[in-house]
């Protein structure tokens, strides 16, 4: 997307004065940018999720803030393309099937500790309460 110039919308060749490149990526691009910005927050969220869940002896300061930083992120995204709201569902479940393997990875659990399907509901991410005690 990025770097990407869109052919100009009008007759005038380009050098010539009355040439200007289209800059702005099409609206498909931006929307799938935004639907990736919320699955990789959603991702990340879920991991850390996962994480404070499955290994409460490792809890840690940068795990909270994490979890903080991400909700923030996922406020952010959602109020900004609040035409996301409908395909949060989809965008769970894609980011979920990462963050389970990063889980896995991150923490040296198997992957089958951690459930196929999400445990976690909007709410859950959003909102429950997580602090170091």
């Amino acid at each position: 997307m990025a770097g990407r110039l869109n052919k100009p919308r009008c007759s005038a060749k380009a050098g010539s004065p009355n040439w200007t490149p289209r800059i702005l990526p099409r609206s498909s691009e931006i929307w799938a940018a935004e639907f990736n910005s919320l699955v990789s927050a959603l991702r990340v969220l879920t991991m850390h999720l996962l994480k404070w869940d499955h290994q409460p002896e490792k809890r840690s300061r940068s795990w909270e803030l994490t979890i903080a930083s991400q909700r923030l992120e996922l406020a952010d995204i959602l109020k900004d393309s609040p035409g996301l709201k409908p395909r949060f569902d989809e965008a769970l479940a894609r980011a979920y099937r990462r963050a389970r393997l990063e889980a896995s990875s991150e923490t040296g659990l198997d992957a089958s500790v951690f459930p196929e399907a999400c445990p976690y509901d909007l709410w859950a991410i959003a909102t429950r309460e997580i602090a170091l005690r």
